[in-house]
């Protein structure tokens, strides 16, 4: 009996720990960080790019959404000197013709859809 209850209560408590990540579902984020050519400033905005009803979803959804980001750096070669995405997730771009911005970094993040990263003002 003390081994049922200890299962009911684990249950219990994963069941109502997962509520609102299934209610709420979950949002791929993208930051997207400026480096500008004075090595200390970088200037970064956060975007939602998508929507999913469970977590698996939004993994599968980042995964497009990085390699499609790639695609379109590449396609303005002439914009860009360097385009690397090899490490899943993360995308940084460095200027043929840099002035005042040196490059771009852009990172994915799926995260529950009550939780907003971006700052509170």
């Amino acid at each position: 009996m003390k081994v049922f209850m200890i299962i009911v209560t684990i249950l219990f408590v994963f069941e109502v720990a997962s509520a609102p990540a299934k209610a709420d579902g979950w949002v791929l984020w993208s930051k997207n960080e400026t480096a500008y050519n004075n090595n200390d400033l970088t200037a970064f905005a956060w975007s939602i790019n998508n929507a999913f009803p469970d977590f698996n979803k939004c993994v599968e959804g980042k995964k497009q959404a990085w390699l499609s980001k790639i695609a379109q750096y590449k396609k303005l070669d002439n914009y860009y000197a360097e385009v690397d995405g090899s490490v899943e997730d993360f995308i940084s771009t460095r200027l043929k013709n840099p002035k005042d911005v040196y490059g771009t970094f852009t990172t994915f993040y799926c995260l529950p859809g009550t939780l907003d990263p971006r700052d509170r003002k």
